[in-house]
């Protein structure tokens, strides 16, 4: 009886051995990094970045840029160049108006969103989107942003576009293959 235990513990060991090395951890996946520059809303441009790491999205950036004038007591802040910022001015009015993000100028972008009702501020949307992607892989994305009641899934986020902006991520995210 003893050898036959004996045996048989033998054996459940080199099984268990045997399970360990056909199990071993597949090589980690390389991690890249994918931009596109892309029309999401509005009346200007974005710049999104992803981070990827096989299909699946690590992280996620979002940024709009557009002319905006100062309003109220909010100042413009232009993208920086040698001799300034971007601007442009108006023929009739006189008004200038200066290339920005909507990220770095969300306090003043969001007094428009603040008109339309909005009680979220324009970065924080984004930061509510790039989170939601996060873990989440391409196919994942691809199929559920075109459902309907999509912006309503993503927690945080009130943008009406927020399909368009998670697009955006998941073509900066192709871009990286």
């Amino acid at each position: 009886m003893k050898k036959i235990v004996a045996i048989l513990l033998a054996a459940m060991m080199l099984l268990s051995a045997t399970a360990v090395f056909a199990e071993a951890p597949a090589e980690p996946q390389e991690i890249k990094l994918g931009q596109v520059v892309c029309y999401l809303h509005g009346h200007g441009f974005a710049v999104v970045t992803a981070v990827i790491q096989g299909e699946t999205i690590c992280l996620a950036k979002i940024d709009e840029f557009q002319f905006m004038g100062d309003r109220e007591d909010v100042a413009a802040i232009g993208v920086p160049v040698a001799d300034g910022t971007f601007s442009q001015t108006n023929a009739e009015t006189g008004a200038v108006s200066v290339l920005g993000s909507k990220r770095v100028n969300s306090d003043l972008y969001s007094l428009n969103m603040q008109r339309a009702g909005s009680k979220v501020q324009i970065a924080a949307n984004y930061d509510a989107i790039e989170k939601f992607v996060v873990g989440k892989t391409i196919a994942q994305l691809e199929a559920a942003v075109d459902v309907e009641g999509f912006a309503d899934m993503v927690s945080g986020a009130t943008l009406v576009d927020t399909p368009n902006y998670v697009k955006g991520i998941i073509a900066a995210a192709k871009a990286a293959h």
